[in-house]
């Protein structure tokens, strides 16, 4: 296993901005957690597709989400920008795996937005970072980190990783890692870290999502 170097901040809350208008489309979303439950969008760079949304939901009826598999959700179409709203709630299909390439229709919910944990526009022109970053967030028995998207080709990637005992995940915190920024995360690697004055050991556990190609061009 090898061991990485990285550096924890706290992600930034910026001010309010105003949103792009886009026309209602299907913004299909990753799906995983077990005693919380996550939907990451799953981004393209070309609109309305271009925004990097990672949301805490609650799904009525609840889903038990079978480990080690991919989840996936087709809402009906909506402007993304919408999930910001308390309390928004989208009517959504679930499938095991991905809802484009033969997955599995498995029900159909309501996905009820508890917390939105970030929603950043991409921008293919934007100069790409020289170390990857990731989300950090969960809780202290189950977290994850997802890949911060910046330009193109770019990848996005969720992996469960086990995070020291006691560590505060109140707040989303923003990962850097000294690698290649077109690396990414291995299952079995360990990734040692610095929050403040503190070191600590994250190790990743599972994949739950890596995509490449949507993220080319």
């Amino acid at each position: 296993m090898r061991s990485l170097a990285i550096t924890l901040a706290l992600v930034a809350c910026g001010a309010p901005q105003t949103r792009r208008q886009d026309a209602p489309a299907v913004h299909g979303m990753a799906l995983f957690g077990d005693a919380r439950t996550f939907a990451s969008h799953l981004p393209m760079f070309h609109a309305p597709h271009d925004y990097q949304v990672l949301l805490q939901v609650t799904l009525e009826p609840h889903i038990t989400l079978a480990p080690g598999e991919l989840y996936t959700i087709a809402p009906t179409p909506f402007e993304l920008a919408r999930v910001e709203t308390p309390g928004y709630a989208m009517t959504v299909d679930v499938y095991r795996g991905h809802f484009e390439r033969g997955g599995t229709r498995v029900a159909a919910a309501t996905a009820r937005i508890e917390r939105v944990l970030r929603f950043t526009p991409l921008n293919a022109a934007t100069t790409g970072a020289t170390q990857p970053r990731f989300v950090l967030f969960g809780t202290a028995r189950e977290a994850f980190l997802v890949h911060v998207i910046t330009t193109r080709p770019d990848f996005d990637q969720i992996v469960r990783v086990t995070v020291p005992a006691g560590l505060d995940l109140t707040t989303p915190r923003e990962v850097r890692i000294t690698r290649s920024p077109t690396a990414e995360l291995t299952v079995g690697e360990t990734v040692e870290a610095s929050v403040g004055d503190k070191s600590i050991t994250l190790r990743v556990d599972a994949q739950l999502y890596l995509e490449r190609d949507d993220l080319a061009m």
